[in-house]
């Protein structure tokens, strides 16, 4: 049940967790400056406020859905597993696949193609957190049993110091850290001014999604902002 946008998924210790605790860390983290998030709902409207002033892609395969997206620079409606055809290879920082599998994403295969196509899109030592819930009817297949686990290394979370957190609460959320394999260190990445030149080779990609992030912001300010929600 949601009341005035609050809901037992935003109580829930896994949302705590990844809002609270992951997302703060990324936004706070000199060299992650651009944030895949795959999965767009109600709850994750607020995601553009807490990882601001970042740029942040979402993927969502429901296109009825786009208006939950959270996204500061772009939202696409397709497959995850096809995620390889809009977002380049080696473009972002930061990528999050939690709530997704088991949710809709339930065939093994596809999800092996999907973490694969995730991957790709993560930079030399770029972060991929995958999130899942240990509960028998969200958990079609074992996570540690697949071969897609395979294209990235396990890395240990710093705040929480380790690879695999398991939540406590109902809906016993699992987090997988890890890393992309190539050059490169998590968290430590050469210092990057935010929106500015995060990726020399484009740098107009990344300035246009911070003029965008900043236009939003002062419409808000003038003009305040309509509740918007999901039907």
């Amino acid at each position: 049940m949601r009341v005035a946008g609050v809901g037992p998924k935003l109580r829930e210790d896994g949302r705590r967790v990844l809002e609270a605790a992951v997302f703060e860390w990324v936004r706070d983290t000199p060299g992650f400056d651009r944030s895949l998030l795959v999965g767009c709902h109600w709850y994750t409207r607020r995601y553009e406020k807490l990882l601001a002033p970042l740029e942040v892609s979402t993927i969502e395969i429901d296109p009825s859905r786009r208006r939950c997206q959270g996204a500061t620079y772009r939202h696409v409606s397709d497959s995850v597993e096809f995620a390889g055809r809009h977002f380049d290879a080696g473009s972002m920082d930061f990528v999050s696949l939690s709530g997704v599998i088991g949710w809709g994403l339930d065939d093994p295969e596809v999800a092996d193609r999907s973490v694969a196509a995730l991957a790709r899109t993560l930079r030399p030592g770029g972060v991929l957190l995958i999130g899942v819930n240990n509960l028998p009817a969200n958990r079609p297949f074992a996570l540690d049993t697949r071969r897609a686990l395979a294209v990235v290394k396990p890395w240990v979370f710093s705040p929480l110091t380790t690879a695999v957190h398991r939540c406590s609460g109902d809906m016993r959320k699992v987090f997988h850290f890890s890393a992309s394999r190539g050059e490169g260190v998590c968290g430590n990445a050469p210092t990057i001014r935010r929106g500015i030149t995060a990726f020399p080779s484009d740098p107009r990609r990344v300035n246009a999604g911070r003029l965008r992030f900043l236009r939003v912001r002062r419409h808000r300010i003038l003009f305040g902002r309509r509740r918007r929600r999901c039907r």
